[in-house]
């Protein structure tokens, strides 16, 4: 039979694991939430739907500054603004620990 300090133990343990599973699960649907507005974004953004085609080897590396290449260029500052915002979070939430 264990004491009361091993029990108390072991249900602290317990609850420190289920602690960290639920924000596991957590950090995973904010990262499928976020995997699926960017492709939500990628998939409504002016710009974005239609084929550029090609226009010759003297345009392609212009192609990105072209009127039809705004959704991209907005899908890229969103996409890596939220990886800033979610990297700065988890980095304060290791701090508060």
């Amino acid at each position: 039979m264990r004491s009361c300090e091993e029990q108390m133990n072991e249900i602290l343990i317990r609850r420190d694991r289920i602690v960290i599973k639920r924000q596991v699960c957590k950090l995973t649907g904010l990262s499928v939430s976020l995997a699926l507005l960017l492709f939500g974004a990628l998939l409504f953004a002016p710009g974005i739907v239609g084929n550029a085609g090609y226009q010759g080897a003297s345009v392609m590396g212009s192609t990105i500054l072209g009127a039809k290449a705004g959704g991209y260029v907005i899908v890229a500052i969103l996409g890596f603004t939220l990886g800033i915002v979610v990297t700065i979070c988890i980095q304060k939430y290791r701090k508060l620990k």
